[in-house]
């Protein structure tokens, strides 16, 4: 299943607004919040709510006031007046039809400040750069995805050590961080400590999706690097990915094999 972020909505002769809400965590806030709005007549088009660090919940609303019994002012007052509400901010364009998000910069990911690019924009502004750089553009989109491949790691290392996990259970969170981020569907298929080989399929990923079937040899470098840096970091040891079928060429996954640098 995918869930869609909207950047922005268009939803053509209708009065929008945006909300954002700080609150103390409560059991039941959101509840409480949305019987505002349905009381009222409002619509709720998306949601966002964070209380990932347990005492403080966030909320992004984007809401069709459009047949609201009240004003936006006094939808914002009943709000504020919630006895665990913090502060409130409120906003409605000087069009109709439209909303986007105004208050929230930078996003986060993982509380980390980050950026959403969708896979048509980076498809593109990578098809380009290759056709300028040549084979100098993949070597350095590997190295890009190694380095954040292991900062990844680096980043959730505390957690995966609290939890005492196995290399294996480790390499497994990792590759299905990767596709909350977005990068990836990948599945560990074999796994030899050993030798530190492996075998990981990916399904669908930023760099092959959007060529599908348009390329005559594997094409993802960045998700190779990022592969290679990850379980470099996991096994303490440098490993070489070779990407042996890729989506981009006509296969239905591509299959990724590592194994240590000789």
């Amino acid at each position: 299943m995918s869930i869609s972020i909207p950047i922005a909505c268009f939803f053509q002769d209708r009065k929008l607004a945006e909300i954002i809400v700080e609150a103390r965590e409560a059991l039941g806030i959101l509840t409480d919040i949305t019987r505002i709005f349905s009381d009222n007549n409002v619509n709720i088009i998306y949601v966002l709510a964070d209380a990932s660090d347990g005492v403080i919940a966030k909320m992004v609303f984007f809401i069709d006031i459009t047949n609201s019994k009240i004003s936006i002012s006094e939808l914002n007052h009943l709000i504020k007046s919630q006895p665990y509400v913090i502060n409130t901010n409120v906003w409605a364009p000087p069009m109709s039809g439209l909303i986007y998000d105004k208050f929230c910069f930078p996003k986060l990911v993982q509380k980390e400040p980050s950026i959403i690019l969708s896979y048509k924009n980076l498809s593109f502004a990578i098809d380009r750069f290759r056709s300028i750089a040549g084979d100098g553009g993949a070597v350095i989109f590997y190295h890009i995805g190694f380095f954040i491949g292991e900062s990844q790691f680096e980043f959730f290392k505390p957690f995966l050590e609290k939890l005492n996990i196995s290399k294996v259970e480790a390499i497994n969170v990792m590759l299905d961080i990767g596709r909350g981020y977005g990068l990836y569907n990948a599945k560990l298929i074999d796994l030899d400590l050993n030798k530190s080989t492996g075998i990981i399929h990916i399904y669908g990923s930023f760099e092959a999706t959007p060529i599908m079937g348009s390329r005559k040899e594997p094409s993802c470098h960045f998700v190779r690097g990022n592969i290679a840096g990850i379980i470099s970091s996991i096994l303490d040891k440098r490993v070489k990915v070779f990407e042996r079928k890729c989506i981009s060429a006509g296969n239905p996954y591509c299959e990724f094999y590592f194994e240590p640098y000789s």
